[in-house]
C-alpha cells in the first residue's frame, strides 16, 4: 500500500481549535458547563455546527490539499472529532482519529486526525504530565504516536502545555515539567537511533526562545545545532515578530513545529520540504481594525463572534 506514495509531499499541520465542545453535558468535568445550550455562552447545535464547518474550512486553506495529518488541541472528546471528519473537505477522505481522554479539569484533550493511506499507525500512548510540588494538578496529556510511512517510521508528539493564565512565572514549573517529560522520551528514541524521524507539534504556551522550549526541550534554530538538539522550524517567525496567538495584546509564536535533525535532513527516508514550516496567516482567519490585526475567534471574551479560533494553524510539508 505504501510503495505507491513514494516521492510525494504531504501537508502536516497543527491547530489549537479553541474550545471545541459538543452540546452534551459531561458530568465528569466542569469545563463544559458554559458550553451547553443553557450555559452562559449559549453553546447550541447551530453554533457547534458552524464551528465544525469553520475548522474544516480552515483546513482547506493549506496549499492545494487538506493535511494528511492534523494535530489538534482543545477538543473535548472523540465525539467532536467524529463530527469534525464528517465535514467537507475532511469527508472527502477516510480519515482516522487518534484520541485519548486526559484528566484536564476543563476536559480539553490533544488528538490527531490523519490519512491512514499515508500514515499507518503502529502504536500510541499518552504521557501524563506530573508537576513536582503540585500533587493534584492535572493538565493535558502529551500524545505520542508511531507511524509507518513509506519504508520508514515517524514518531509524532502532540502537545498542549499548561497555560500562563495565572501568570508566566507562577505557571512556569508546569511547562517545565512538560518539557522535561517530553525531552526524556525523545532522548530514549534518539538513543535507539540518532537518525529517528521525530515530529513535535503543539501549543506550548511558551515562545521558541523561552527556556522550556529552547533549553530544556533543546529545540533550536538551524544555525545553532549540537548533536541531539531538535530543530524549531518556527524560531525565525519569532524573531520577525510574527505570531500564532495574541497573549495580553502581543502576538506570540505559541504554536510550533519541531523536528529531529534526521527528519530535517532527510537521512532516514523522510524529509521536511524546503526545510521550513509556516504560520497560516490567511485573511479569513483574521480581523483587521485600522492598523491592528486580531484573530477571527469563536468568542471574544463572552461575546459570540462565530469565527474560527483564537490561534492560527501552523504547517509543514513532509517529503516521502
Amino acid at each position: 500500500i505504501h510503495t505507491a506514495i513514494a516521492q510525494q509531499a504531504y501537508n502536516v499541520a497543527f491547530y489549537n481549535v479553541e474550545n471545541l465542545f459538543d452540546t452534551y453535558d459531561d458530568r465528569s468535568i466542569r469545563g463544559d458547563d458554559p458550553y451547553l445550550p443553557d450555559g452562559e455562552l449559549f453553546w447550541d447545535n447551530e453554533r457547534y455546527q458552524k464551528k465544525l464547518g469553520a475548522i474544516a474550512q480552515a483546513a482547506s486553506l493549506f496549499t492545494k490539499e487538506i493535511p494528511a495529518m492534523l494535530g489538534l488541541c482543545e477538543v473535548e472528546n472523540r465525539r467532536v472529532l467524529e463530527d469534525l471528519v464528517k465535514q467537507a473537505p475532511f469527508s472527502e477522505k477516510q480519515l482516522a482519529i487518534l484520541h485519548e481522554e486526559s484528566e484536564d479539569p476543563r476536559g480539553m484533550d490533544c488528538a490527531l486526525i490523519y490519512d491512514p493511506a499515508v500514515f499507518c499507525l503502529l502504536q500510541h500512548r499518552a504521557h501524563e504530565v506530573q508537576v513536582p510540588g503540585e500533587k493534584y494538578f492535572r493538565t493535558r496529556d502529551i500524545l505520542e504516536a508511531r507511524f509507518r510511512v513509506g519504508e520508514t517510521e515517524l514518531v509524532v508528539f502532540v502537545n498542549h502545555w499548561p497555560s500562563r493564565k495565572e501568570g508566566e512565572q507562577t505557571t512556569y514549573p508546569r511547562r517545565k515539567a512538560a518539557a522535561f517529560l517530553l525531552r526524556k522520551r525523545i532522548d530514549e528514541i534518539l538513543a535507539a537511533n540518532p537518525l529517528n524521524n521525530i515530529l513535535v507539534m503543539g501549543d506550548f504556551n511558551d515562545k521558541p526562545i523561552d527556556k522550556t522550549v529552547h533549553e530544556i526541550l533543546r529545540a533550536k534554530g538551524q544555525h545553532e545545532l549540537k548533536p541531539g538538539d531538535l530543530v524549531n522550524l518556527l524560531i525565525e517567525e519569532e524573531k520577525d515578530d510574527l505570531g500564532t496567538h495574541i497573549f495580553r495584546d502581543d502576538w506570540m509564536v505559541f504554536d510550533q513545529l519541531i523536528v529531529s535533525q534526521g527528519l530535517l535532513q532527510g537521512r532516514n527516508g523522510l524529509e521536511i520540504h524546503k526545510s521550513n514550516a509556516f504560520i497560516l496567516k490567511d485573511e479569513r482567519l483574521l480581523i483587521k481594525r485600522g492598523n491592528d490585526t486580531f484573530l477571527n475567534a469563536t468568542y471574544a471574551g463572552d461575546r459570540y463572534v462565530g469565527g474560527y479560533s483564537d490561534h492560527l494553524p501552523v504547517y509543514l510539508r513532509i517529503q516521502v
